[in-house]
């Protein structure tokens, strides 16, 4: 459900953007296509490894992000190329070779970034890092075949129905710009007119933004942080109200103790050892060899 309308909100978006149906739907079945192919790709690197069943939807929704994004570049791109002058292959031939290198480099910077989830050595993770990259594999593939074909099949269509009667009428000559510029464009003049006070300002934003940081607070999540009402936070605080606090967060400690001397220090680890803010302590308990091997994994 939330890659439909992450869709549906994409399509309102570039329609308003380009004004174009056909260049509205480039984007989109460009990402859909390379969705869609590192989803197949993930059933088969199943296989030969762990993959959370998470892993599809998070590959899907990241995957649609930069699908979308990266063929946004290349579509712009050959669209400027065509009211520039150039006919539909040069335009191509341009588009992919300057937006299409930004493509790819973006690409392998959101590989390396999503891989490096394999540093924690959190083996539920690696699963769902490379299938992630894989996404954004796919959709960079798609980026640079799929799109460029279609970008030559539709021709013109690319442009809006008005913008397309200009760049017949211009008969391979350059479009000229309009007379009064557009928002963006009056935005990016303020900008360079006055760099030192804008980046001033998104400094301090930004700074302002990263505050909460500093109150930060990490841990894993239970039953305690569901909302009140639910039925789950409800037997949490019974438990927690009839049995002590911490009750709902046991820590298992799993040791191999191969000497003599390791097996005394485990021991010593009683009821009467406990740490100031723990509920309880278990004394130890041997476990079975084929045991052990299964809390290694």
């Amino acid at each position: 459900m939330p890659s439909e309308w992450s869709c549906l909100a994409a399509a309102v978006v570039l329609f308003l953007a380009f004004g174009s149906l056909f260049a509205m739907l480039l984007p989109i079945l460009t990402a859909i296509a390379g969705v869609g192919t590192s989803i197949l790709a993930m059933g088969l690197l199943s296989h030969t490894m762990s993959i959370a069943d998470l892993a599809p939807t998070l590959g899907a929704l990241i995957g649609l992000g930069v699908g979308i994004d990266y063929a946004l570049f290349i579509v712009t791109r050959h669209r400027r190329g065509l009211e520039s002058g150039l006919d539909v292959e040069q335009s191509i031939v341009k588009a992919v070779d300057t937006s299409g290198r930004a493509v790819l480099f973006a690409g392998a910077t959101v590989c390396i970034a999503l891989l490096g989830m394999l540093v924690l050595r959190i083996s539920f993770l690696n699963g769902v890092a490379i299938a992630a990259s894989l996404t954004v594999v796919c959709t960079v593939l798609a980026a640079l075949t799929l799109l460029p074909a279609m970008l030559a099949v539709l021709k013109l269509r690319v442009l809006g129905r008005k913008h397309r009667r200009v760049v017949i009428a211009a008969d391979g000559k350059p479009v000229p710009a309009p007379a009064k510029p557009g928002l963006w464009t009056r935005w990016a003049g303020t900008v360079q007119r006055r760099p030192k006070i804008l980046a001033a300002v998104a400094l301090v934003v930004m700074a302002v933004l990263a505050l909460p940081t500093l109150s930060l607070r990490l841990g894993s999540s239970d039953q305690g942080n569901n909302p009140a009402s639910s039925t789950t936070r409800k037997a949490y605080d019974l438990l927690a109200g009839g049995f002590g606090a911490g009750f709902n967060g046991p820590l298992q400690l799993v040791a191999q103790t191969p000497s003599s001397s390791d097996k005394t220090a485990l021991k010593g680890s009683s009821p009467r050892s406990a740490p100031p803010r723990a509920w309880r302590a278990s004394p130890p308990c041997p476990c079975s060899p084929a045991a052990a091997s299964a809390w290694s994994r």
